[in-house]
């Protein structure tokens, strides 16, 4: 195979599913057996954790995350390259999420939860402050990711995922 090829798929999973946010298209770029084996955690969104921590249905629970309004973030490969049937990337995202700290939930109604809603934080301002790869503005938390990993491809899906994901 060309290395156009090996690579296809993960250009591909930036482009549609974590930026274009089209959980329709996880069939066409992931194995239905895909397995991460550094699932990204994030437990206030349930990423990470439990039975389906690393498999396709996880996938769908990040790109309903990702589409919602609350989120802006956008990601973009700085390298890419294959060998055989393995593609390396170095996958960078940066954004914002509206989030709603426990001191101001008071002012939110319960009831009223869709996706313009601001993601819920079990923190307060003092709590981000403290945290060392997490600015806060207003509010607005600002993220910066960043991944180095592998992907195993077979039949030009996507089959098995390594690499752990830093926020800075």
């Amino acid at each position: 195979m060309q290395d156009s090829e090996i690579t296809a798929p993960v250009v591909a999973f930036v482009d549609t599913i974590l930026n274009g946010h089209d959980g329709l298209r996880i069939p066409d770029i992931f194995s239905p057996s895909y397995r991460d084996h550094d699932p990204l955690s994030i437990p206030s969104i349930g990423l990470g954790a439990g039975p389906q921590a690393g498999t396709v249905a996880e996938l769908q629970r990040l790109v309903g995350f990702l589409a919602l309004e609350s989120v802006d973030i956008q990601f973009v490969i700085e390298d890419l390259f294959s060998h055989g049937d393995r593609a390396a990337y170095r996958l960078f995202g940066q954004g914002t999420v509206k989030v709603i700290l426990d001191e101001d939930r008071d002012s939110v109604p319960n009831d009223h939860v869709d996706e313009d809603t601001p993601f819920h934080i079990t923190a307060s301002r003092q709590d981000i402050a403290d945290m060392e790869d997490v600015t806060l503005f207003g509010s607005e938390l600002h993220l910066e990711y960043s991944c180095t990993g592998i992907f195993h491809i077979r039949s030009q899906r996507l089959q098995e995922r390594w690499g752990h994901a830093v926020f800075q």
